[in-house]
C-alpha cells in the first residue's frame, strides 16, 4: 500500500464565492445535459422530483446531482438576466441539439 505524506492540494472552501464568465454555448450544453440526465426517469417521476426538491433535500445521488446542476443553471440565468443578456424566443425556433 502506498502511503501519501506531505502532499498538498488546492481546494476551494465551501463558503468561497467565485466569479466566472460563462458563454451561452456552455449554458445550452448544461441545460441539455439536465434534460438528458432527467430522461433516466419517467417524465411523471422526474416532474415530481423537481417539485419536491423545491422544498425538500435530495434523497439519493440522482437528486443530489440534479440539484447541483440546477443550482448552477439558476445562478447563470439570474446573472444573465441581471446583465441584460437574456432574449425571448419562440420555443419552436430553438436550436436544440439532438442527443
Amino acid at each position: 500500500m502506498t502511503q501519501i505524506t506531505n502532499t498538498k492540494v488546492k481546494v476551494i472552501p465551501p463558503d468561497a464565492q467565485i466569479d466566472i464568465t460563462i458563454g451561452g454555448g456552455l449554458y445550452g450544453r448544461l441545460t441539455q445535459f439536465i434534460t438528458d440526465f432527467g430522461s433516466q426517469k419517467p417524465i411523471e417521476e422526474f416532474t415530481a422530483i423537481l417539485e419536491r426538491l423545491k422544498t425538500e433535500a435530495p434523497k439519493d445521488p440522482f437528486e443530489y446531482h440534479l440539484i447541483t446542476l440546477l443550482s448552477l443553471v439558476i445562478e447563470i440565468e439570474e446573472k444573465a438576466t441581471a446583465q441584460g443578456k437574456v432574449v425571448e424566443k419562440d420555443i419552436k425556433d430553438l436550436d436544440v441539439p439532438k442527443s
